[in-house]
């Protein structure tokens, strides 16, 4: 995993130096890397891209995954997520493609969280001949909450999904995640998150507990850092990410 290690490492230098080059943007909102996703959605008019890399040394895995966002107004947010670069038992090559659209329905106020739904679709973009990716079509539901209290954080998600199955009927998967976080100062935050997936018809329970932090280089560019940990018999191994996000504020027709 020498190869995807290092190709992790190229693209947050990358993206370190890129980001600090251009000028600034709106204040960015990181989804990544956690499993769920919280109630934010980026700036309205404003354009995001979240990327970066994660690598499982035991399982032999890496991956590449972007998300880039746009602000379709306060409360909205359209994604893009594309895997360029998926590594899998010494293959690769280019992973499956989900399409996203989450609207904040619920701001928070005081004590009362912030609420969002969000719909998922992923399109079989990779390779599943090479064990790239499913080869189908599947999609998802799910409502997200969050709240904070002084330097204390919380998030927790809830989601269905209907998993796309040759000649059959979808298989359903129901997942839940709870977040908590704590803000040291204006640069660090720490999070932990513990996630459950589950889907009957495989008889597969995914339990994971990412711990991790965050980096606010300036308010338009946020770098992470996470450990993911095993916690059920059907989760892959330790699973080490890093990676940036960028917010680049609205797209101008001219100078």
């Amino acid at each position: 995993m020498s190869r995807s290690a290092t190709v992790v490492t190229g693209l947050l230098l990358a993206g370190l130096l890129t980001g600090c080059a251009l000028p600034e943007g709106e204040p960015a909102t990181p989804q990544r890397p956690t499993y769920s996703f919280s109630p934010a959605t980026t700036a309205a008019g404003t354009w995001e891209l979240e990327a970066g890399g994660q690598v499982s040394p035991l399982d032999d895995y890496g991956e590449i995954p972007a998300t880039l966002k746009y602000g379709a107004d306060g409360h909205t947010e359209a994604a893009l997520t594309v895997s360029p670069l998926i590594s899998v038992d010494h293959t690769s090559g280019f992973g499956d493609t989900t399409l996203a659209w989450r609207h904040r329905f619920v701001d928070a106020e005081g004590s009362r969280p912030a609420v969002a739904w969000q719909a998922q679709l992923k399109l079989p973009t990779a390779d599943e001949s090479r064990g790239l990716g499913s080869g189908h079509t599947d999609g998802w539901l799910a409502l997200t909450a969050g709240g904070a209290s002084g330097s204390f954080g919380w998030n927790a998600y809830a989601q269905v999904g209907a998993l796309g199955q040759e000649h059959e009927d979808a298989d359903f998967e129901g997942d839940l995640a709870l977040v908590g976080s704590y803000t040291l100062d204006s640069t660090h935050a720490f999070f932990a998150e513990f996630s459950d997936r589950r889907v009957p018809e495989q008889d597969s329970v995914v339990d994971q507990l990412r711990l991790g932090q965050y980096v606010t280089v300036r308010p338009d560019l946020v770098l992470d850092w996470s450990v993911w940990l095993p916690a059920s018999d059907d989760a892959p191994d330790t699973i080490f990410a890093l990676g940036f996000t960028r917010n680049f504020g609205p797209r101008h027709a001219g100078p």
